[in-house]
C-alpha cells in the first residue's frame, strides 16, 4: 500500500490490484505503507 500526495491536492491511497499514471513534472511525495511491487513502464 501507498499513498501519494500531489503537491496541492489531497493524500491518495492505492493498494494491490490498483494502478495510476504519474505524468511528467510531477511533484508530490510517495509514502511506501506496506512493501510494494513497482512496474514501470516509459513511453517516449
Amino acid at each position: 500500500m501507498i499513498e501519494l500526495t500531489e503537491k496541492g491536492k489531497e493524500p491518495v491511497i492505492y493498494r494491490a490490484g490498483d494502478s495510476f499514471v504519474m505524468k511528467p513534472g510531477y511533484v508530490g511525495v510517495w509514502k511506501t505503507i506496506e512493501t510494494v511491487r513497482k512496474i514501470f513502464v516509459t513511453v517516449t
